[in-house]
């Protein structure tokens, strides 16, 4: 799935407070987007394998075996993930937040990173603390959106923030039609404000539009395709 990752690099923040620590924070969400895109992708991919040449009972007990293990090793990895992505919403919220206080572009940008983290955990997440955080995504996408409001339709930090609520509605929370409407509404607002966009954000504001664009007939062919089944 197709989604906008925050980047710090090259941004101008209002504050100088922000901007004297900005370069460090960049830095350790460089180093855990790192070592989260490793963690991720072994969630989905581990697979278990059963031995040929022995007897079924044999089989089944390897099997067993295998599997408790595999399942010790996500668990594992999944508690990785969610220290990592601890670490950074509690920078964002003591730190990168109350130091760009008054402006509320940046404000809005460093939202969006701590609701994404949170989209991690709860990606890392089973059962009931699963549900507890794909809730608490939840809030932290709304509390942004809240805020983006006053921003520019238009504008390229408001942008990446609906395209990863959208991301969020259908890939953790299952909410497929709301996902559409959400990228739906954001791309077309965008598309009817483009004469308005200032040349030195062109190129990210086109970009931000094919990102949603892309997902929206990636999920409307998933739907066209489940109704042909």
């Amino acid at each position: 799935m197709l989604l906008q990752l925050p980047q710090i690099e090259g941004r101008m923040f209002a504050s100088s407070v922000a901007a004297s620590v900005v370069h460090k924070i960049w830095c350790l969400d460089a180093c855990l987007r790192q070592a989260l895109s490793s963690e991720r992708t072994s969630l989905p991919r581990d697979r278990v394998r059963r031995p040929r040449q022995v007897s079924v009972k044999e089989q089944e007990r390897q099997f067993n075996l295998r599997r408790q293990f595999a399942r010790q090793a996500l668990g594992h990895i999944a508690g990785e993930i969610r220290a990592l992505c601890d670490t950074i919403i509690g920078l964002i919220s003591d730190l990168m937040i109350p130091s760009v206080d008054g402006n509320t572009e940046d404000t809005v940008y460093f939202m969006k990173i701590r609701a994404d983290y949170y989209r991690y955990i709860a990606e890392a997440s089973e059962g009931e603390a699963k549900k507890v955080q794909v809730e608490r995504t939840e809030n932290a996408y709304n509390e942004a959106s809240k805020k983006a409001q006053s921003l520019p339709l238009y504008n390229p930090v408001r942008l990446g923030l609906f395209l990863n609520v959208a991301v969020f509605q259908y890939e953790i929370h299952g909410n497929q039609t709301r996902a559409v409407k959400v990228a739906r509404d954001t791309y077309d607002k965008c598309v009817s404000n483009m004469t308005k966009v200032p040349d030195e954000q062109y190129k990210d504001v086109q970009m931000l539009q094919g990102l949603l664009r892309d997902n929206l007939l990636l999920w409307c062919q998933q739907d066209d395709d489940d109704i042909q089944r």
